[in-house]
Order: C-alpha cells, then sequence, then structure tokens
C-alpha cells in the first residue's frame, strides 16, 4: 500500500533506476537542477492530496563529491 517516488538531481542519475524503484515510471521526477526541485515537490504534493491523508518520508541520500 506504500508508494515511492523518486527524484533524479543531475544529469549523471540513472533514471532507468529511478523508474524501476519508483512505485510506476510517472512516479519518477528528473531534475537538472536544485531550480526544478520546488516544482516537482508541489506536483508530489498535489497528487498526494488528491489521494487523501497520507505518511510522508523522506529519505535524502547524498553522495560524496
Amino acid at each position: 500500500g506504500n508508494e515511492i517516488y523518486t527524484i533524479g538531481l543531475g544529469n549523471t542519475v540513472n533514471a532507468s533506476f529511478l523508474e524501476q524503484l519508483a512505485t510506476a515510471p510517472e512516479y519518477f521526477y528528473p531534475a537538472a537542477s536544485t531550480k526544478s526541485l520546488s516544482t516537482i515537490y508541489k506536483q508530489i504534493a498535489t497528487d498526494l492530496c488528491r489521494k487523501g491523508p497520507t505518511k510522508i518520508e523522506l529519505i535524502p541520500i547524498v553522495r560524496p563529491r
């Protein structure tokens, strides 16, 4: 019953893997830069609000440069 959204930040992400990890391919959001994250977060929030009350967990993965 859980839905997984994925966001790929940057041009070097493995989009295919993130699409497979997400609940469905349309739950993957590519983001070329941090500037597009706000729009993506709003799209996800809008989608979640349509479905009713939910618990949201953010699990950031930060890789060292």
